[in-house]
């Protein structure tokens, strides 16, 4: 496992400056939903929320969702009336599970007035959270005892993933930029190349007819002590790096992992694969099982806390280290996946795939035909009708907020005026998408090139539509300071 690295703070200036003067053209900018974002379905269906910012006024804002694989078209339909310029925000409700294209225009006396803007691929479908430790993360050669795997892309355009990795412990992440799972590609925020996960998601591609993403939290040799202490927000030792990690690891990535990603995109359930590094100190006490399962349950209990939903667990049955296995340990997890009204559901047994040593990489580590094997395994767990039918899915969070704001720049920042919302609701349970609203003439603007997540004192906000050379001071004691 690597170190983990300290939080790094940087400023990317990657800004371009306009005098309004040459903002003449008509344009409107979607800022979301993020290509190719796959939103959580309840009942086959999720409300989309569209925000973003015009340049001009609109007798109508319309939106259009044009059907590419599977999902129910909706024409042009009026989304805002009589639209001054600056942000806006609307939802598209009931729209059915599909792979979309999402178009927008704006008319004035009943004419198309400016260019469509579209977002290519937008999607209805399934939402999933990997935890817990190796066999869940994944890797690449040479680390970790990885050395011989072989990876498998998905084969579907509809499996999705945020190609991030991080080991930075700052509050926030990089606004999302979604691809396809490939090979190697990260899964946001701690897994390493596509491990299983991409196999997964073709399964449920093909068999459900839905497009899907997975966001990964899982970090290799963490124990679940280590878990719920982190959860609890103490800190923890690592003896294999000799070092004592910051309050929160390793549950950290998975809390953010929930108070942001979840909160834009919903969630299906986590799927949860520990408990190899348990294995080894079955047996010392006695008390081992008893142990696993309270640190499991509350684990389980600080996630719905954080994220304020009874989120769906899949638990996996995992002991096997090199040639041993533990049937106590697997039937602690056991214990935990069907714990009666706990909204918790059994996994699939892994320790029956490519079963010794001599079989894995490192004696722990499934390869080649193992991490098919083990795709396979977690589908047949998630495709039945005890999961599909009593699993709690979690919509998209409804608290998108937009916030108008006119921005003025000279040779220094200054204040910016017009704020109709207290910065104070700004945090993660709350996620806003700040725009740039009208600008005075003969001023010159910094518009928005790539945008990023940012903090505002102690609050986070998710931002897109405005990008700042410099530091804005909004009041005595609060500021946007840009952070990767």
């Amino acid at each position: 496992m690597n170190s983990i690295d300290k939080p790094i703070f940087f400023l990317e200036i990657l800004v371009i400056i306009f005098s309004a003067n040459f903002l003449g053209f008509t344009q409107i900018t979607i800022n979301m939903p993020i290509e190719r974002s796959v939103f959580q379905r309840i009942n086959n269906k999720a409300d989309i929320q569209i925000g973003g910012y015009s340049n001009t006024n609109f007798h109508y804002l319309q939106a259009k969702l044009s059907p590419i694989d599977g999902g129910v078209p909706i024409d042009w339909t009026n989304m805002v009336a009589n639209l001054s310029a600056g942000s806006f925000r609307f939802e598209i409700r009931n729209v059915e599970t599909g792979w979309y294209k999402l178009e927008m225009r704006g008319l004035e006396n009943g004419i198309q007035k400016g260019d469509i803007t579209e977002v290519s691929k937008v999607g209805v479908g399934e939402v999933f959270v990997v935890a817990g430790q190796s066999n869940a993360q994944g890797g690449r050669p040479p680390e970790g005892g990885f050395y011989e795997s072989t990876f498998y892309g998905a084969q579907h355009d509809k499996v999705n993933c945020i190609d991030y990795y991080t080991n930075s412990s700052a509050s926030s992440f990089p606004l999302p930029v979604i691809s396809k799972i490939n090979e190697q590609t990260n899964i946001s925020p701690k897994g390493k190349a596509s491990w299983s996960w991409g196999l997964l998601g073709d399964k449920i591609a093909e068999n459900w007819n839905v497009p899907v993403i997975f966001f990964n939290a899982a970090i290799g040799a963490t124990k679940i002590n280590q878990w719920s202490n982190g959860a609890d927000g103490f800190p923890n030792y690592n003896e294999y790096e000799n070092t004592t990690y910051y309050d929160g690891w390793p549950y950290v990535y998975l809390k953010k992992t929930l108070e942001y990603y979840v909160k834009i995109f919903g969630l299906r359930a986590i799927l949860w694969h520990q408990g190899e590094e348990n294995l080894p100190y079955f047996g010392q006490n006695g008390n081992e099982a008893i142990e696993y399962i309270n640190n499991l349950e509350n684990l389980i209990n600080k996630s719905r806390i954080h994220s304020n939903n009874n989120i769906s667990w899949v638990i996996a049955l995992v002991s096997r280290y090199g040639d041993n296995t533990n049937s106590e340990l697997i039937e602690a997890q056991h214990t935990v996946a069907l714990k009666p009204n706990f909204n918790t559901f059994l996994g699939p047994n892994t320790d029956h795939i490519q079963p010794g040593a001599i079989y894995r990489d490192g004696g722990v580590h499934f390869r080649g035909t193992g991490l098919i094997e083990l795709s396979e395994a977690w589908f047949a767990s998630i495709n039945n009708a005890e999961f599909l039918a009593n699993s709690l899915p979690i919509a998209p969070s409804n608290n998108l907020t937009i916030i108008n704001n006119q921005f003025v720049f000279g040779n220094s920042p200054v204040p910016c005026t017009d704020i109709n919302q207290s910065l104070s609701s700004g945090d993660w349970n709350d996620p806003q998408i700040w725009s740039c609203g009208s600008v005075p003439n003969e001023q010159s603007v910094v518009i928005i090139n790539e945008g990023h997540v940012v903090s505002i004192s102690a609050n986070n906000v998710f931002i897109k539509s405005l990008e700042l050379k410099g530091t804005l001071n909004l009041s005595d004691d609060a500021q946007i300071n840009f952070v990767e």
